[in-house]
């Protein structure tokens, strides 16, 4: 038997580095957060717009629905924001109609509600939510 071979050392796991409770993004990614959606429904409007914009919308709104639920329990809020989600889902299907994306008066006034709620809702939450 080799008598120059080391012991091994005890396993010790790396520990996992968690973030705080309280780690928010800064003030400008905020901002971004609530802009970019804007802007690509601007480009939804002008005619500009391909599936990323699509996707961006309902990510937004899908945020928006778990807040109202979660954070607010504020069903008004929930009902904008689905209405807004149907408004998304009838802009998919003219899509895959006239492969052209689009948006409707309607469809456009009931999105923007929908924003600038979601905006307002993440405005009031707090580090923690």
């Amino acid at each position: 038997m080799a008598t120059n071979k080391k012991p091994s050392k005890k396993y010790k796991p790396k520990p996992v580095l968690v973030l705080p409770k309280v780690f928010r993004q800064t003030i400008d990614a905020d901002n971004l957060l609530k802009m970019i959606p804007h802007q690509e429904l601007a480009r939804l409007r002008d005619g500009t717009a391909d599936e990323g914009t699509w996707h961006t919308l309902v990510c937004r709104l899908d945020w928006g629905s778990f807040m109202s639920t979660d954070h607010f329990d504020n069903i008004d809020a929930n009902d904008l924001i689905q209405e807004a989600l149907v408004s998304m889902r009838s802009i998919k299907a003219r899509f895959y109609r006239l492969n052209k994306w689009g948006v409707s008066a309607l469809e456009f006034t009931s999105i923007v509600d929908a924003l600038n709620l979601i905006d307002d809702m993440q405005n009031q939450t707090t580090r923690r939510e």
